[in-house]
C-alpha cells in the first residue's frame, strides 16, 4: 500500500486506461498533479491558468492526453513519450467556454474529439473539437447544445467507442444520445427525441390528481 502526502483537497481525479498515471487536483484545486500509481511520487504539476478552479479531469486517446474543465472551458495536454520526463509536455488546444451557465457535468470521449457538458439550465452541449490529430491544420471547435432534461444534469458519460452520450439528472432521469463515429451528433433525431420526452413529461404533470 502506497501513502501519499499530497495536499489531501482533491476534488477530482482519474487514472490512465494502463494504470501508469494518476491525476488528481492540486491545492485550492488550481492545479494538475501527475502521480505514480506505484509510489505516489509527484511527476509534474500542470497548471491550466492562472487562478482558475479545475473541476473535473480525465484521460484520454488510451492515455496519451489529459482532458481538464476549469474555467468553464476544456483544457488537453499531450502526455510525454517518457513518463519520467515532462519537461515535453504541451497543451495542444484549448477550448471556447463551453457554456454560459455553471457545468454540472463533464465528459470526455475516448479520443478527445468530443468533449460535453451538462449543464444547471437542464442543457447538454457538446464540443467538437477538428484537427487536433493534424499538426499541419489548425484546432477548431464547434459547439452544438440540446434540449430535453428539465434540471440541471448530472451525470454525463461517453460510450467507450464515442458513438453514445449518455445524461442523466433528477427530474428527467437518462437520456442516451447518439452520436455517430465521427464526431457529429444526429441533430434532427436527438431533437426529436428530447422534444418528445419533454412532451410526454410535461404531459404527465399536467394529469390530474386521483381523488
Amino acid at each position: 500500500v502506497a501513502v501519499t502526502a499530497e495536499p489531501k483537497d482533491e476534488r477530482c481525479m482519474a487514472v490512465s486506461p494502463d494504470g501508469r498515471l494518476i491525476i488528481a487536483t492540486g491545492p485550492h484545486s488550481q492545479s494538475i498533479i501527475v502521480l505514480s500509481p506505484k509510489t505516489l511520487t509527484r511527476l509534474a504539476v500542470i497548471s491550466p491558468a492562472k487562478s482558475v478552479t479545475v473541476k473535473a479531469l480525465a484521460f484520454a486517446d488510451r492515455g496519451k492526453r489529459i482532458v481538464a474543465l476549469a474555467a468553464n472551458r476544456a483544457f488537453c495536454w499531450e502526455v510525454p513519450a517518457d513518463i519520467n520526463d515532462w519537461r515535453s509536455i504541451r497543451l495542444l488546444w484549448q477550448s471556447p467556454r463551453l457554456s454560459p451557465v455553471p457545468i454540472t457535468s463533464f465528459a470526455a470521449s475516448s479520443t478527445a474529439h468530443l468533449v460535453a457538458a451538462g449543464c444547471a439550465d437542464g442543457m447538454v452541449r457538446v464540443l467538437h473539437v477538428s484537427g487536433q490529430y493534424d499538426p499541419s491544420q489548425k484546432v477548431s471547435f464547434q459547439t452544438q447544445s440540446f434540449c430535453g432534461h428539465l434540471g440541471e444534469v448530472k451525470p454525463l458519460a461517453f460510450s467507450t467507442d464515442g458513438s453514445q452520450l449518455i445524461s442523466s439528472s433528477k427530474s428527467s432521469g437518462m437520456i442516451v444520445w447518439d452520436v455517430n463515429v465521427e464526431g457529429h451528433v444526429d441533430e434532427s433525431a436527438v431533437i426529436e427525441d428530447a422534444l418528445l420526452k419533454r412532451q410526454v413529461e410535461e404531459n404527465h404533470m399536467q394529469e390530474p390528481s386521483e381523488s
